[in-house]
């Protein structure tokens, strides 16, 4: 039960795809070898345009390797906080 209302509370994040990435590139978030973010936790999945992309609670992005909440972390000027359920 407590599971099932931590996932009823869970906030997540709507936006693009281009307002998700800039907010790591200005925050100074990790990256591979190959130059991509590195982020984990919870898949990222593309919204109904292609162009958006629902970030649900459990994803985390790293700066200086110690994981941060991307959902909760992203500015309200750059998309919706929505609940994922």
């Amino acid at each position: 039960m407590a599971d099932q209302q931590k996932d009823l509370t869970a906030i997540g994040w709507f936006g693009t795809a281009a307002e998700v990435l800039g907010y790591l590139s200005v925050i100074g978030a990790d990256r591979d070898v190959d130059g991509r973010y590195v982020i984990a936790g919870e898949p990222v999945t593309a919204g109904l345009g292609g162009d958006e992309v629902v970030v649900p609670a459990g994803t985390v992005y790293f700066v200086d390797a110690k994981p941060i909440p991307l959902a909760v972390n992203m500015p309200a000027s750059r998309g919706l906080q929505i609940k994922v359920f």
